[in-house]
C-alpha cells in the first residue's frame, strides 16, 4: 500500500529588524487584522477552476490554500479526475465536492483528511457472495480484532484478502477489501493459502496466510518511522520536522520517561535518553529532608569556571527558572537543543543548551477523554553493611593496641572535661585504677560482642512515593481542552521526612475562525514537605553503642553531649537545667516545614493576515511564592545547651540568671517570591512556491522579560507556638557577651532579622530567523538575536553584541541517482555555524551591590549602632556576557526499511570572555572585581542508532543506542586561582590553565620508609617524605572527575501485549580518589553530637607496624604523637597519592520494566478505551572498573556511607 502524505510547513529563514518599528508594524497589522475578522470571514476558503484534473492534483491544491495534510492509498485515486468549479467555499466542502459520485468517503482528524475507499456496492456484493458459494468447500471462517500496541481499537483499518498466488495488495489479486468500524472487529471467509492484509495510515502492514484451522486473532499493529509521523523538533519558538532541521537535537524517550516513577524530577528522569546530556547521578544517601535538588545537569561539556553551567529551562515556549511548574504527567514532549542553529534564537542564556519542555493539549473534533495515571514506589530501608568499616571486635582491638602504646597515653593523658566515648572510658578507668586489668578486658569484651547495625537499620523507614494523575481532554471544531489533577505523596527514610505535591492545569484552545488561534495554559502546582531533625547514624559511628537496652527502652548517651559525668553533673546543679542527652527521645523535637507555589500561565494568540501571513503573540507570568519554618523546642539539646552557656549561677545555691528564655523554642521563618514575566511578539510569513516544492518561513520579532526575587528572614527566641509569643531579650548584652557563666564565657551575635535582599534582571531582545527549503532536499537556517540587558555592560559594544546561527542541510537521500539505492531509505548532512552566550551569574553585575549587614557573620556590626548596609559587590561598567562559538556537523541516516536510523554528530564550542575575579590594587579597599577574563574549548562526538532487531508478527526487539564524549579544555584563564598555585590548593581545585575542568591531581607515591612514613617523588627525580617539600610541578595529573563518555542503552522486547524494557546508563573516563582510611594520627574516637564519626576503616588494619612491613604494604604507620606526625612526615603523601585514585568509569542497569496492555476484549467488557499495567525496578546490576568493587555513584566508603537500596514500582494508566 503507498501512502502519500503532503506536508507544506517549514522552518523559517530569520532576517533583524529594529524594534520600535517591528512594535508599530506588529500593533498596526494585529489592529488591521482584528479589525477584518468576522464571523463570516473566519472560515477558510478554497477556490478552485480545475477541468479533466487528476484528483491528486486537486487535493494538493486544497492542501496549499488551507494547510490540511492528506491521506490516501495511492491506487484509490488512480486514474480518477475531476472537473470542478470553487469560488470561496469551506475546507469541508472543497474536498466533498472533489470526491462526488467516486467510490471514495472523507473522515477530518485535526489538521488531516484521510480518504478511503467506500463500502462494495450492492452488485460487488452479490459478486462476492456468488465468489464464497462456489468456494464454500475450501472456505474458513475467520474472527479477530485490530489494535494498536496499547490495545485501542484502531477504527477505519482496510482489511484486504489477497488471493492465492497474488503478489500483495497492489500487484493484484485482491478479492475482498472491506473498512473495520470503531470497534476493530472482523469476521470474514477466505480460502486456505490466501493471504489478509491490514493497513492504517502511520501503521506498519501486519499480514498472515490462512489455514485450515485459525483462531481468533488479535492484530496489533506498530507505529512505523516514516513521513507520516515526522519527528518534530521544538524549539520554543517554532516547531519543525527534524527533516528540515538543521541543527543538532535529542529527544527523550517518553515511554522510558514515563515508566520512571521513582523519581519526581524531570532531569534525573532524562539521564542517559540524550547524546550529550550529562545528568551527574543524584546521591542515593538518605538525607534528614529525603528531598532531593535538581542534579547537575551539563550539556557537551562544562562551558564556565564561575557560571552555572545547567542549560537554559523552557516549558510552553517561555524560560523558566526550573520545572516545579510541571507535572510530569501532563508532558508531551522534551526536546535538548544543543548547538548554536538550534539554540542561538535564545540569545545570550543558550550557551549551555536548552532543554525545551511541550506539555499536553487537548484535540479538535475528539470526545471527551478521562484517563488516570498511577503508581506506587518503595525503596527499602539503607544498606548499613555497606562499606569496609571496623566491626566491634576489630574496633576494641585497635582501641587496645592504641592505647597500651605509652607514647600514645602520654599524648593523651586524661581530661576530666574532654569527651568520652564509652571504651575510651574503660580504657582511662583501668589507667587510673579504678578497674582492675580482668575487670577492664571484661567489659571491653562485652562491647566488642555487640554489632549495633541491626538496631541502626531499625532506625530508618521505608521509603514510599506515590503519584496519581487524572485528566480529560475533548473538543469539537473550534474549541479543545486538555486538564489535569495530579498528586504526589513522598514518604523518605529519614523518620519524619515526608513532602505532598498537588497540581492542577489547564490547556484551552479556540479557534476563533480560520484567522484566530488563542491558547491558554495555567499550571499551579502547591509542594509542602516536612521533615525532623533525626538522628542519623551510620557505619561510621561506633560499632558497638546500641541505642535501647533489652527491653527496647532508649539509652542516654551522655558521653555524646559533650562533658564527661562530672562535668556535666555539675554545670546540671548550678543551672538546674538536665542536661542528659538521649538520641532517641530528640527526634521530633526540632521540626522543619516548606510550602513553595508556583503559578504558571502562559498565553498565545496567533492571527492570520493574508496567505502565510501571521502575527502571534505569546504571553507568560510566572510566580513562585515560598515559605520555610523552622523550630527547635527548648527541650532540644541543642537549645539546652545554649541556655546553660548564658546563665549565671556561681555556686549550686545561687539562683541562676538566664540571658535567654527557659521556655518556648527557636523560630526560624522565611519567606520569598519570584516572578517573572515574557511578553514576545512575532510576525510570521510561512508559505510555498513552486507548487509545494520550495518553502519560505521568516519570523522577525521581540522579547520582554523581566525576573525578580525578594526574601525575608526572621528569627525568635522563646518562641510560644501555640500563642504566637515570643521573649523580649537584651540583645546588647548578649552581644558583648556575659562572664562568668555556667560555663565560663558566653555571647550570643544574632538578632531578630528581616533581612530583604531583591534582585531584579531585565531582557529586552529583537530576534529574526528564517528558513527557505528547495525541493525538500536543501535547507538553509538564519537566526539572529540580539539581547539588551542590567546585567550587561552599558556600553554600546557590550549591549548590542548580537547571538547568530547559520545552519545548512542536503537531504541527500533525495536526490535521483540515490534513489536506486533501496536499502537505504534516508540520508542527510547537516552543518552549522553559530555565537551563543551565557550571562553572568546572581553577584556579579555592571552596578555596584549593596548587601544589609549579617550581625552573626560581620565584624563590624557590634561597631555600629542600628541597622547598616555595605558594598558587597563591586560593579564593573565593561562587564560582558561569556560568548561561545559553535561548530556543529552532522549525519542523519535511515536504512533497511527504517529498521536502523541514528545519527553522528562532531562539535566544537569554544567560549571565551569567561567571568572571574580579577586583582585589584589594594588601594581601592577591594581585592578583585568581576571580570571577561578567560577562554575554554569543548570538542566531542555523538551518536544515536535506534535498530528494530527482530520484528514478527506477535514479537519484536528493538534497541536505542546514544554515545556522547566530551574533551574539555581550560586554554586561559587571566588571573588563575591563588589556590591552584599551591600544592594543597591543586589537590582540591576545579580548575587549572590547560587541562580540563574537575581536573584531579596526586602525589607520585614512592613507598614506605622504616618507619611507615609515606614518601612521594618529585619532578626531579627525588624521593623525600619531608613535609612540605612539593612543588606544584611535581604533582602529576591523573583525569578527570566529570566523565568523558556518557550514555546510554535500551532494549525493549514487545510479545503481544507485554513489553519488556531494560535501560543501562554509561558514564565513563573518570577518575575518582579510593576512600582509603584518613586516620594516622590523633586520639580514636568520635566527636560530641556527631554520629558520623567515631569508626574508621578497615584499611587501618593492614597499617606498617614494624620495621620490614614497608615491603608488602602501601597503609602508613599510625604515629601518636602529634609533633612527629606533623614535623617527620606527611599523611597527604599517602591519602593524595596516585595509587589511591582509581577508574571512576561504570555502567548500570539504572530500570527495567514489564508493562502489559490488556486484551481488545477485555476493554470491551469493561467499556474503556484502553488499560497498561507495569512493574518496573531501578539500580540493579553494577559494572564498576575500579578493583575495590566501590559503586562511583557514592561518595565515599570510610565515611560509614549507607545508600539506598533498589526501588521497586507498580503503575497503572487507563482511558475510558
Amino acid at each position: 500500500m503507498k501512502i502519500i502524505a503532503f506536508n507544506l510547513g517549514m522552518p523559517g529563514l530569520r532576517l533583524p529588524k529594529k524594534l520600535l518599528l517591528l512594535m508599530k508594524l506588529t500593533t498596526f497589522i494585529l489592529i488591521i487584522a482584528l479589525a477584518q475578522v468576522s464571523a463570516k470571514g473566519f472560515g477558510q476558503k478554497i477556490n478552485l477552476n480545475e477541468r479533466n484534473a487528476p484528483l491528486e492534483k486537486v487535493l494538493q491544491l486544497i492542501k496549499l490554500q488551507s494547510g490540511y495534510d492528506f491521506f490516501y492509498n495511492a491506487k484509490d485515486l488512480k486514474g480518477q479526475k475531476v472537473t470542478i468549479q470553487l469560488v470561496d467555499v469551506s475546507v469541508e466542502e472543497a474536498v466533498k465536492k472533489s470526491i462526488k459520485d467516486l467510490p471514495l468517503t472523507y473522515k477530518i482528524v485535526k489538521k488531516n483528511i484521510v480518504l478511503t475507499h467506500t463500502d462494495p456496492s450492492f452488485m460487488d456484493k452479490v459478486k462476492g457472495v456468488i465468489m464464497d458459494l462456489a468456494l464454500v468447500s475450501d472456505s474458513v471462517r475467520i474472527k479477530g480484532v485490530v489494535t494498536d500496541s496499547a490495545g485501542t481499537a484502531l477504527e477505519g483499518t482496510t482489511l484486504y484478502i489477497a488471493r492465492k498466488g497474488a503478489k500483495g495488495v497492489e500487484g493484484g489479486g485482491t478479492s475482498t477489501r472491506l473498512v473495520l468500524g470503531k470497534d476493530g472487529l472482523f469476521d470474514i471467509k477466505a480460502n486456505e493459502g490466501d493471504n489478509i492484509i491490514f493497513s492504517y495510515v502511520g501503521y506498519a502492514m501486519e499480514t498472515f496466510a490462512v489455514t485450515k484451522q485459525m483462531p481468533y486473532q488479535k492484530i496489533i499493529l506498530k507505529k512505523i518511522s516514516t513521513a507520516l509521523k515526522e519527528v518534530m523538533v521544538q524549539t520554543g519558538f517554532q516547531t519543525l520536522s527534524k527533516e528540515r532541521a538543521t541543527g543538532s537535537f535529542g529527544k527523550a524517550d517518553l515511554e522510558v520517561f514515563s515508566k520512571r516513577t521513582g523519581s519526581t524530577n524531570l532531569l534525573t528522569r532524562l539521564e542517559g535518553q540524550v547524546p550529550g546530556l550529562y545528568i551527574a547521578p543524584q546521591s542515593r544517601v538518605v538525607s534528614s529532608t529525603g528531598i532531593a535538588e535538581d542534579p547537575k545537569t551539563i550539556v557537551r561539556g562544562r562551558g564556565s569556571v564561575l557560571n552555572p553551567s545547567n542549560p537554559l529551562f523552557v516549558v510552553n515556549g517561555v524560560a523558566v527558572p526550573n520545572f516545579n511548574s510541571v507535572n510530569l504527567d501532563d508532558i508531551e514532549d522534551i526536546t535538548v537543543l544543543k548547538d548554536a542553529a538550534a539554540s542561538a534564537i535564545w540569545g545570550a542564556r543558550s550557551a549551555n543548551g536548552v532543554i525545551v519542555v511541550k506539555t499536553k493539549s487537548g484535540s479538535n473534533n475528539s470526545r471527551l477523554s478521562i484517563s488516570y495515571n498511577g503508581s506506587l514506589n518503595y525503596t527499602g530501608r539503607p544498606d548499613v553493611y555497606y562499606g569496609n568499616m571496623l566491626n566491634s571486635q576489630q574496633y576494641i582491638q585497635v582501641a587496645k593496641e592504641l592505647f597500651d602504646n605509652p607514647v600514645y597515653r602520654t599524648a593523651y593523658p586524661y581530661v576530666a572535661q574532654s569527651f568520652l566515648a564509652p571504651h575510651d572510658r574503660i580504657l582511662y578507668d583501668g589507667l587510673r585504677g579504678k578497674l582492675t586489668e580482668g575487670q577492664r578486658n571484661q567489659k571491653l569484651d562485652s562491647l566488642s560482642g555487640i554489632d549495633n547495625r541491626s538496631q541502626i537499620k531499625s532506625m530508618y523507614d521505608p521509603a514510599f512515593t506515590t503519584n496519581h494523575t487524572v485528566s480529560a481532554s475533548g473538543g469539537n471544531n473550534s474549541y479543545s481542552f486538555y486538564g489535569s489533577m495530579g498528586y504526589a505523596g513522598m514518604k523518605g527514610n529519614a523518620p519524619g521526612s515526608k513532602s505532598n505535591t498537588y497540581s492542577l492545569n489547564l490547556t484551552q484552545n479556540l479557534n476563533a475562525g480560520n484567522r484566530v488561534k488563542i491558547s491558554l495554559n495555567t499550571s499551579l502546582v502547591n509542594m509542602t514537605a516536612s521533615s525532623q531533625s533525626p538522628i542519623l547514624p551510620g557505619s561510621g559511628f561506633y560499632p558497638y553503642q546500641q541505642f535501647r537496652d533489652a527491653a527496647g527502652n532508649p539509652l542516654n548517651m551522655n558521653f555524646m553531649g559533650g562533658y564527661v559525668d562530672s562535668v556535666r553533673l555539675d554545670y546540671q546543679s548550678r543551672s538546674r537545667i538536665n542536661l542528659d542527652y538521649n538520641p532517641i527521645n530528640e527526634a521530633g523535637l526540632t521540626t522543619n516545614k516548606t510550602d513553595n507555589l508556583s503559578i504558571n500561565v502562559t498565553s498565545n494568540v496567533a492571527v492570520k493576515i493574508w496567505k502565510g501571513l501571521r502575527v502571534s503573540g505569546t504571553y507568560g507570568y510566572l510566580r513562585s511564592p515560598s515559605s520555610s519554618r523552622s523550630y527547635a523546642d527548648h527541650q532540644a539539646i541543642g537549645q539546652r545547651r545554649l541556655l546553660v552557656g548564658l546563665t549565671v549561677a556561681p555556686t549550686v545555691n545561687d539562683l541562676p540568671v538566664y540571658y535567654l528564655p527557659t521556655s518556648g523554642g527557636t523560630l526560624g521563618e522565611s519567606t520569598s517570591e519570584n516572578r517573572s514575566w515574557t511578553v514576545r511578539h512575532q510576525l510570521i510569513y510561512d508559505d510555498s512556491f513552486r507548487k509545494g516544492k520550495d518553502q519560505l518561513l521568516v519570523q522577525v520579532g521581540n522579547d520582554i522579560q523581566e525576573n525578580s526575587g525578594s526574601q525575608t528572614n526572621t528569627t525568635l527566641l522563646g518562641y510560644n507556638d501555640a500563642l504566637g509569643s515570643f521573649a523580649e531579650l537584651d540583645w546588647a548584652k548578649l552581644r558583648s557577651g556575659i562572664f562568668p557563666t555556667v560555663t565560663g564565657f558566653g555571647s550570643y551575635s544574632y538578632i531578630p532579622i528581616d533581612r530583604r535582599p531583591r534582585t531584579k534582571s531585565r531582557f529586552l531582545s529583537y530576534f529574526a530567523l528564517a528558513s527557505y527549503s528547495i525541493e525538500r532536499k536543501y535547507s538553509l537556517d538564519i537566526s539572529w538575536r540580539q539581547d539588551l540587558s542590567n546585567q550587561f555592560a552599558s556600553d554600546l559594544s557590550s549591549q548590542k553584541k548580537p547571538v547568530w546561527s547559520f545552519g545548512a542541510r542536503w537531504q541527500i537521500s533525495k536526490e535521483k541517482w540515490l534513489s536506486k539505492v533501496k536499502w537505504l531509505n534516508d540520508l542527510g548532512i547537516r552543518a552549522t555555524y553559530g555565537i551563543t552566550g551565557n550571562t553572568p551569574y546572581g553577584q556579579v553585575s555592571q552596578y555596584d551591590i549593596v548587601s544589609t549587614l549579617n550581625p552573626a557573620t560581620n565584624y563590624f556590626y557590634n561597631q555600629i549602632a542600628g541597622e547598616a548596609l555595605y558594598l558587597s559587590g563591586v560593579g564593573n561598567k565593561g562587564l560582558d556576557w561569556e560568548s561561545t562559538d559553535n561548530y556543529n556537523l552532522a549525519i542523519d541516516y535511515s536504512m533497511f526499511n527504517n529498521r536502523i536510523s541514528g545519527s553522528i554528530d562532531a562539535y566544537k564550542r569554544i567560549t571565551t570572555g569567561m567571568i572571574g575575579n580579577v586583582t585589584l590594587n589594594p588601594l581601592t579597599g577591594y581585592n578583585s572585581i568581576a571580570g571577561n577574563i578567560g577562554k575554554m574549548l569543548n570538542e566531542g562526538i555523538e551518536m544515536s542508532i535506534r535498530s528494530l532487531n527482530i520484528k514478527t508478527r506477535d514479537f519484536s526487539w528493538s534497541t536505542t543506542v546514544g554515545v556522547g564524549f566530551n574533551h574539555n579544555k581550560l586554554i586561559s584563564y587571566q588571573t588563575p586561582s591563588n589556590n591552584s598555585k599551591t600544592v594543597s590548593g591543586r589537590l582540591l581545585s576545579e580548575y587549572v590553565i590547560g587541562y580540563p575542568m574537575n581536573a584531579l591531581w596526586a602525589y607520585r607515591f614512592a613507598g614506605l620508609d622504616n618507619l611507615g612514613d609515606p614518601q612521594i617523588q618529585l619532578a626531579n627525580g627525588t624521593v623525600t617524605k619531608k613535609p612540605n617539600a612539593a612543588t606544584v610541578d611535581d604533582l602529576v595529573y591523573m583525569g578527570t572527575t566529570q566523565p568523558r563518555v556518557t550514555g546510554g542503552l535500551g532494549n525493549t522486547f514487545s510479545y503481544k501485549g507485554f513489553n519488556l524494557s531494560a535501560n543501562m546508563i554509561a558514564n565513563l573516563g573518570g577518575v575518582m580518589r579510593k576512600s582509603v582510611n584518613t586516620y594516622y594520627n590523633g586520639k580514636l574516637g568520635g566527636t560530641a553530637g556527631s554520629f558520623s564519626g567515631g569508626n574508621i576503616s578497615e584499611y587501618f588494619l593492614d597499617r606498617w607496624k614494624k620495621a620490614g612491613d614497608e615491603a608488602f604494604t602501601n597503609v602508613p604507620s599510625y604515629e601518636p604523637s602529634a609533633a612527629l606526625n606533623t614535623t617527620r612526615r606527611s599523611i597527604a603523601y599517602y591519602t593524595f597519592a596516585d595509587i589511591n585514585v582509581v577508574s571512576a568509569s561504570y555502567i548500570k542497569i539504572r530500570d527495567i520494566s514489564l508493562s502489559y496492555a490488556l486484551d481488545t476484549r477485555v476493554l470491551q467488557f469493561l467499556k474503556i478505551q484502553r488499560a497498561s499495567v507495569f512493574a518496573s525496578a531501578s539500580n540493579f546490576l553494577i559494572w564498576a572498573a575500579n578493583e575495590e568493587g566501590t559503586d562511583p555513584e557514592l561518595p565515599g566508603l570510610s565515611n560509614g556511607v549507607m545508600p539506598i537500596k533498589h526501588t521497586y514500582s507498580l503503575g497503572i494508566n487507563f482511558s475510558f
